[in-house]
């Protein structure tokens, strides 16, 4: 996404209503509620006449945001209309979105939606809505990934072991980094040949991640790196007292490690390097409660990377985070 939209810009779109439209939209959907397409009906009835279907003015907010704002590749996840005044045959409204956040690490943008008359100006509708921009997938050249060398912490947990095993039967050579020891060990031993070395590192330790890194650089560095480590998930409410030190250990382990070992590899990563972030869904919408600790620190890493790995390509060839829970 870049830095393409900024907080503040906006994008409007100006239409007419017509009874042609409604006719068109009622016998497309099955709305064929007399309030919209029985003016006689209509006329004897509290609203005092036809009124537009709610969602055929919905859908001139869906051409704003697929054509306008983003346009290209939006995708819209969701929204929230509230209908201040009904919308009638010959009405003319403006519509108009404004972005209100920007989400880098999650490729998403907040808008506040409003339709007003085009000519009174009197506010018809307002609400928000959460747009994703899905881009096109860049283009790189095959990369062989047998013989290279790849870092992955959190080896010892079961994602990450996962994806060593994965990275293992691809030919790559491993450099794993762990917490717990003995599993990793016990999965280094699994792997077999494919393991270069293996480290218990507390990424919470900045003079160990050094140490570590150092010695890695030593032998020859590393082509790759996944990000797979997490710091333990406690489950607590934001003004808990105990929330400050997840907080602090989530922060540590999932963003400033991560930058960190990323900083050094890429210094001496050769063409057709790559570095995988692993995220999570839950960034996407509301975190789950008693998890800020966990989701504020993904979505940092999430941010950071977003904002930061245009710095490396193309020299980094997949520079991008998966998202998995």
């Amino acid at each position: 996404m870049g830095n393409t939209w900024q907080v503040g810009d906006k994008r409007a779109i100006t239409h007419t209503f017509t009874r042609d439209e409604i006719e068109a939209f009622a016998k497309l959907t099955g709305d064929v509620n007399p309030l919209h397409v029985d003016e006689e009906f209509a006329n004897r009835t509290a609203a005092g006449g036809q009124v537009v279907h709610g969602m055929l003015a919905a859908s001139f907010i869906s051409t704003l945001i697929g054509v306008h704002i983003p346009g290209r590749g939006a995708l819209w996840n969701s929204f929230e209309i509230n209908w201040r005044k009904m919308i009638r045959i010959g009405d003319t409204l403006r519509f108009e979105a404004r972005v209100d956040a920007v989400r880098a690490g999650t490729s998403t943008l907040e808008l506040e939606i409003t339709g007003t008359n085009a000519v009174s100006g009197e506010v018809y509708l307002d609400g928000k809505a959460r747009v994703m921009i899905m881009s096109e997938q860049v283009q790189v050249p095959s990369v062989k990934l047998a013989g290279r060398r790849v870092l992955v912490t959190g080896a010892s947990g079961e994602l990450g072991g996962a994806i060593c095993k994965a990275l293992a039967g691809e030919g790559c050579r491993l450099i794993l980094w762990g917490r717990n020891p003995e599993r990793l060990e016990r999965l280094a031993n699994q792997i077999g040949e494919s393991v270069d070395s293996f480290h218990a590192v507390d990424l919470t330790n900045d003079a160990l991640v050094y140490s570590v890194l150092a010695e890695v650089r030593e032998n020859g560095g590393a082509d790759g790196f996944v990000h797979a480590a997490a710091a333990p998930l406690h489950i607590a409410a934001v003004n808990d007292a105990q929330n400050y030190e997840y907080l602090k250990e989530h922060w540590q382990v999932e963003v400033a490690a991560f930058y960190r070992i990323a900083q050094q590899l890429s210094e001496n990563m050769q063409s057709g390097g790559f570095i995988i972030s692993i995220l999570t869904q839950a960034v996407f919408d509301a975190p789950p409660t008693k998890m800020s600790a966990y989701v504020s620190a993904k979505m940092g890493r999430g941010e950071l990377f977003a904002r930061w790995r245009w710095n490396l390509l193309p020299k980094v060839f997949a520079a991008m985070p998966f998202r998995l829970i």
